[in-house]
């Protein structure tokens, strides 16, 4: 191991290390003779690069013999920077006091009764002290408390004008829950990116019609019927659902809610599917989903971080640039005999 920054005669030197990585399926996916690059943050927030090749490796510890000399890399310092190595943020911050006591704000303003109360607050705490055992070992069933917690503090925030404490405008973008499983820093900043999405008016250019929604927006969409609906893990709508209860029933046990409870209904529904299935369809390994935002499931800086549609539009029309084809449909219509250009949504 070397101490200080490494200088020009670095290059040729050998090095030994431990390799950590989040696994799920797969090992670290190198082996000897591959060439790797190597990123460190050095004592000026920037970050250093070198080249470097693998001439040992056994489990997570890893030889590698310095190839190039160390070199900043903008681009990395860039995205990344203010990053300590293992994703400390350097800068030093203080909690602003609107965000001291986040989970009791978010509970208050959510008013779930007592049960549910303790009940997300036990969890919160197992998580602080074992995020990895509890993603690792919880029931799905689980979210169903988050889920109900979410869907009061929604309602809410769909139906009362009074001011939404900042904590509760972070869970319900980012399920944010807790101001000690995040830095000061991070929580500032995830605030203040979270205002720029908001007030932005112009979208980002472009002749694609790609969209991506922060959760509540879905949820507006969903309610105001913009949007359809999404499918349940057997693929039936809501509609559906609803029309096979009546027939197994006789009744539709909805029929005298009012308008309100009928909204209602459609939200836990959404989230249900969101959350629940969501969750545990879309993730790699599914014991690891897990509604809690951490400090560890982050890296680098917030803004860039995050995607958001200006992003997803700015890499569709790099990709339509190189290929317009990749986003184009060509068939042929039966009818008229004339080829036929449908873009994809």
């Amino acid at each position: 191991m070397y101490s200080g920054p490494p200088g020009s005669d670095f290059v040729q030197k050998s090095i030994h290390a431990k390799v950590f990585t989040k696994k799920l399926y797969h090992s670290f996916p190198v082996s000897t003779g591959d060439k790797i690059h190597v990123l460190y943050s050095g004592e000026d927030r920037d970050w250093i690069r070198f080249d470097a090749k693998i001439y040992s490796l056994n489990g997570n510890d890893i030889g590698i013999q310095v190839e190039t000399a160390p070199e900043k890399d903008p681009e990395k310092t860039r995205a990344w920077g203010g990053i300590q190595m293992g994703g400390g943020i350097l800068e030093d911050s203080t909690l602003p006091d609107e965000f001291q006591g986040s989970l009791s704000q978010i509970l208050n303003y959510g008013s779930i009764g007592t049960s549910g109360t303790s009940e997300i607050q036990r969890r919160v705490q197992a998580f602080k002290e074992h995020p990895g055992l509890v993603r690792k070992e919880h029931k799905p069933e689980e979210i169903q408390t988050f889920i109900e917690l979410y869907s009061a503090c929604y309602a809410r925030y769909r139906s009362d004008i009074s001011p939404v404490p900042k904590p509760v405008l972070l869970f319900l973008y980012f399920f944010y829950m807790d101001e000690n499983l995040l830095s000061p820093t991070r929580i500032v900043q995830l605030y203040e990116t979270l205002e720029k999405i908001k007030d932005t008016q112009d979208p980002y250019p472009s002749d694609h019609k790609l969209a991506v929604y922060f959760l509540p927006e879905w949820l507006g969409l969903i309610l105001s019927g913009k949007k359809t609906p999404s499918r349940n893990h057997l693929a039936q709508s809501y509609e559906q659902v609803r029309a096979s209860m009546i027939r197994k029933t006789g009744t539709d046990e909805y029929a005298g809610d009012s308008g309100i409870e009928d909204l209602l209904h459609l939200l836990d529904w959404e989230l249900s599917n969101l959350l629940f299935n969501g969750l545990i369809g879309v993730s790699a390994n599914p014991n690891l989903a897990y509604p809690i935002l951490s400090e560890d499931q982050m890296y680098g800086e917030t803004d860039a971080f995050l995607v958001t549609r200006e992003k997803i539009n700015s890499v569709v029309d790099h990709v339509h640039k190189i290929d317009k084809h990749l986003f184009t449909d060509k068939f042929l219509s039966n009818q008229n005999k004339l080829l036929a250009n449908q873009n994809w949504r």
